[in-house]
């Protein structure tokens, strides 16, 4: 279990790295009506989107071995996920920031609406999402682990992946006087600097899985 866990770890990580959801959820703990509401729904949003993932990704892991090294299909699935964090690497470089909530969408708090926004705002955060899909699969192909095992990999996923979400409502129900200046400041690093690091992370995931693949059609 460690070794998984040493091998899912950066990935989920990187998948907390996501600074519109972290900004989308400081602009709802300001809001004046609906605050609980809001926050709830987003979270739930992010919970279907974050379990939906993880288990497409288990799945993939489990039918197809990622130590399974005489299987063709495994070795271009490597190839596939190594071009696909390249090219998000490259895509995080380039990528301009995303706009902000405005101030007058905050009288808008039905709970359907901000589940809605959660599940959307979560699902085209492309960079966030093929990170956990990616540490799910490495946990659906780890056969040694039990169930009880699995479960708390699963959660691990799950803690990392709403974090961008759950931590600033930590800091705000821990911390309600300085929340506000200690978030800012989260807020500001994660928008100056998240992408760049992102881009790093995504361009050694990358070169891993593609090396990983190649190796398998190299001449023994």
């Amino acid at each position: 279990m460690f070794q998984t866990i040493v091998s899912i770890l950066p990935l989920d990580a990187a998948s907390a790295l996501s600074p519109v959801i972290f900004a989308i959820t400081i602009f709802l703990l300001s809001s004046t009506y609906h605050r609980k509401i809001k926050i709830l729904s987003f979270l739930a949003g992010a919970l279907v989107v974050g379990i939906f993932t993880t288990l497409i990704g288990f799945y993939i892991g489990s039918r197809l071995s990622i130590h399974d090294k005489t299987n063709p299909v495994v070795a271009l699935l490597d190839l596939t996920f190594g071009t696909v964090f390249l090219y998000f690497a490259i895509r995080s470089l380039l990528s301009k920031n995303r706009k902000m909530p405005t101030e007058k969408h905050r009288n808008k708090h039905t709970l359907l609406r901000w589940i809605s926004i959660g599940i959307l705002v979560n699902v085209t955060n492309f960079d966030a999402v093929m990170l956990n899909l990616t540490a799910a699969k490495i946990i659906g192909a780890a056969q040694h682990l039990s169930d009880p095992a699995k479960i708390v990999l699963f959660s691990l996923n799950m803690f990392f992946f709403t974090l961008p979400v759950t931590l600033p409502v930590f800091f705000q129900v821990a911390f309600p006087i300085k929340a506000r200046l200690m978030l800012s400041g989260v807020k500001f690093f994660l928008l100056a600097y998240a992408r760049y690091i992102t881009a790093i992370l995504f361009f050694i995931f990358g070169i891993v899985f593609i090396n990983k693949g190649i190796q398998f059609f190299l001449p023994k």
